[in-house]
């Protein structure tokens, strides 16, 4: 199984998390309120923005109805249901910039990263 791993490459505050990786299976929030899995303290960043769940093999993203909407590689998702991940890509939630890349079997590099809480 794939992990995931999302780094913040840009940012207009100073988040809790640079770089997280998420396991399979499983489903992660992210958004503005800090109870969520992926807390970001971003204004244009709904409470509850968006999910990312693992799901028959796939990890898949989904816009939950945020204000400001979500891009994928400069594709607007919301209001298409859950979406396959590429194996690497670029997510843009409010202000914020992510890169995301899915790594390859149970490996994982060292080095300042943090797993997430899963849901």
């Amino acid at each position: 199984m794939a992990r995931l791993r999302l780094r913040i490459v840009k940012t207009p505050q100073e988040p809790p998390w640079r770089e997280v990786v998420l396991d399979p299976p499983g489903e992660y929030i992210l958004g503005r309120d800090p109870r969520v899995h992926l807390f970001i303290p971003d204004k244009y960043i709904s409470r509850r923005h968006l999910r990312i769940l693992y799901k028959n093999g796939k990890w898949m993203i989904e816009d939950l109805g945020s204000r400001n909407g979500t891009l994928l590689d400069d594709t607007q998702i919301q209001g298409k249901g859950p979406v396959e991940l590429p194996s690497k890509g670029e997510l843009v939630v409010g202000l914020t910039v992510i890169e995301l890349e899915q790594l390859g079997g149970d490996k994982v590099e060292e080095g300042g990263k943090e797993e997430a809480k899963k849901g």
